[in-house]
């Protein structure tokens, strides 16, 4: 009996060495997860970080490279950013995407367009304007159609007439609501100026400055068709003679003459009339 438990006791003992190297060998696959063996059986350390760490065990490296899509990719709008102000710039799953602004402004009579660094821009069509500046030119926001009528020399004021003189464009002349000096000056200014204006009232050579010169219009010629006349009244004398304005080979008649750039007008020599009518005020 005794031999027998020695025997079994030696069997166990026996047993026991083995599980235990049974044991040390399978402890070690599972704690070496995170080491190899190298030369003389010395532990390398190889990386053993959580999951989501990289090179260096930075916590942030793989979640990064993960949002990168190399070259082009983004995170955030921002990253999109082209530097054009035509294009809305976004970022949607790390791919960047650039899309026109929106240029229509909803009017048919512009042409909508949009420069990179000035922006959307909405310009009137150039096909409204007629280049005729007797007329009104109109075009219409919904259907685009344009249009050119009526009197486009109409200033708005009562006290004028309004014509227009082809090839020169609109005449607003004064004199309607009581005519002045300062209302028929501008049609000397515009039909008289190269014979007379100057420095003083007579300071032009054979004539009078009457141009800039109220008191030029009151002095009394001497000589010539106009002598012994107040300079006024040999203005109108000599435009209903045709002899005024010179070099422009005016017939007098602001009818036939209304072809003609450079000559008085109808509205016009009634203005000057109607002034030296009241007397020639200033």
């Amino acid at each position: 009996m005794r031999k027998l438990i020695v025997r079994v006791s030696g069997l166990i003992g026996v047993l026991a060495v083995l599980g235990a190297c049974g044991s040390e060998s399978s402890g070690g696959a599972s704690t070496t997860s995170g080491a190899t063996t190298g030369a003389g059986g010395a532990a390398t350390s190889t990386t053993s970080g959580s999951a989501g760490d990289g090179a260096g065990g930075s916590p942030d490296a793989v979640s990064s490279s993960m949002m990168s899509t190399g070259a082009g990719g983004c995170d955030i709008d921002s990253d999109c950013d082209d530097a054009d102000v035509c294009t809305d710039d976004g970022c949607s799953q790390g791919v960047c995407n650039h899309f026109e602004v929106d240029l229509d402004d909803d009017d048919e009579c512009t042409v909508d367009a949009c420069d990179p660094v000035a922006g959307v821009t909405n310009t009137l069509r150039q096909d409204i304007d007629d280049g005729d500046p007797c007329t009104a030119d109109a075009c219409d926001p919904v259907t685009g159609d344009i249009s050119h009528e009526g009197d486009g020399c109409d200033d708005g004021d009562v006290c004028t007439t309004d014509t227009c003189e082809v090839g020169g464009g609109c005449v607003n002349a004064p004199g309607l609501c009581g005519p002045t000096y300062a209302g028929v000056q501008p049609i000397f200014q515009a039909k008289c100026t190269p014979c007379h204006e100057g420095a003083s009232p007579e300071s032009c050579a054979g004539s009078t400055c009457f141009v800039n010169h109220y008191e030029g219009t009151q002095l009394v010629l001497s000589g010539g068709p106009c002598d012994g006349l107040l300079a006024a009244d040999c203005i109108i004398q000599t435009i209903n003679d045709g002899s005024m304005p010179r070099g422009v080979s005016c017939s007098g008649d602001p009818v036939a003459d209304a072809a003609i750039f450079g000559c008085v007008l109808a509205a016009e020599q009634a203005a000057i009339e109607q002034w030296i009518g009241s007397g020639s005020p200033p």
